[in-house]
């Protein structure tokens, strides 16, 4: 996997999307839009968000296969410490995305997701947009909870993205089930050729994606320069082959990661369409503008798997 997936349509230069900036962060992918904070969250702070939504969960929440959990920030079940931890990412995601916390979204989840019985790379729960059911979803942000090793996968697989000729594919067939009406690979009849292509690409070890790290926050967003749903932005989480070697003491051992998906508010002065792509283009004019800054750390970049 490469941090700019080979022939990405972006104007910048290579160093200039590789190298963090001051301000920490840098757009490893223009199509989807996908912009990169190594280390944003520390260790405790992750162990934090994982032991409040253990906490907080319903008994029902086992915690031994897959869990998907919203965690409430007004839960006063929730330690000054768990509060701070996640509110640090709410609040990161409102002011760089310009979207304040509103009514209108939907609570972060977050995800566990245990290892499986499968030896090669695959996609159980197949492959989506995020404006699935949220029509005016137009980002989300993703913080990873803990780390995994090459060996266990885990990495949340984005195979529309690049000039390759899977990817392109991919995208192919990605843009025909939009125009379908389908934003699920799961909600498509059976035998649909489009879907084929997509989990295909997604199971390529060569595929573009993001290798979870502890403390690592990404977004992405669904909708492209022009606002439009981008058919770039399918995504899935791979499986997670094996246990990690290290993790958080006396807690479960897999994938863990938090969602926070920011929505256009309903009394915005504009269509979605106009709202997202706003943001979009404010986001890559001022790294544009700031030109490269630093010099890349190999460590950081997306993992090979």
């Amino acid at each position: 996997l490469y941090d700019s997936p080979d022939g990405h349509s972006d104007s910048m230069p290579a160093s200039s999307s590789n190298a963090l900036a001051s301000d920490g962060f840098r757009i490893i992918s223009h199509q989807p839009l996908i912009i990169d904070f190594p280390d944003f969250l520390g260790p405790s702070e992750c162990q934090s968000i994982i032991r409040a939504v253990m906490r907080c969960s319903p008994e029902s929440a086992t915690f031994t296969f897959h869990e998907n959990e919203q965690l409430d920030p007004d839960d006063e079940r929730l330690l000054p410490e768990e509060r701070a931890a996640l509110l640090k990412v709410l609040l990161h995601a409102a002011n760089f995305l310009q979207t304040p916390r509103h009514g209108g979204e939907v609570r972060p989840r977050c995800a566990f997701t245990a290892s499986t019985a499968h030896s090669s790379r695959s996609v159980p729960r197949g492959l989506h947009v995020d404006t699935n059911r949220r029509e005016r979803r137009f980002a989300t942000a993703i913080v990873y909870l803990a780390s995994l090793e090459r060996e266990s996968d885990g990495c949340t697989l984005f195979p529309c993205a690049g000039r390759s000729e899977a990817a392109v594919a991919a995208r192919k067939g990605g843009t025909a089930l939009l125009k379908a009406g389908h934003q699920h690979t799961f909600d498509t009849p059976s035998g649909n050729d489009a879907v084929h292509v997509l989990h295909r690409a997604a199971c390529d070890e060569n595929t573009f994606g993001i290798a979870p790290t502890i403390g690592r926050l990404a977004i992405f967003f669904s909708r492209d320069h022009n606002g439009g749903i981008d058919p770039a932005s399918w995504h899935t989480g791979a499986a997670v082959l094996c246990e990690p070697s290290a993790f958080h003491e006396g807690l479960p051992k897999g994938k863990w990661s938090m969602q926070v998906f920011k929505e256009v508010p309903r009394d915005a002065a504009c269509s979605v369409e106009a709202y997202a792509a706003q943001r979009w283009r404010a986001i890559t004019s001022k790294k544009r503008n700031r030109g490269s800054q630093g010099k890349v750390n190999n460590n950081l970049l997306i993992s090979a798997i």
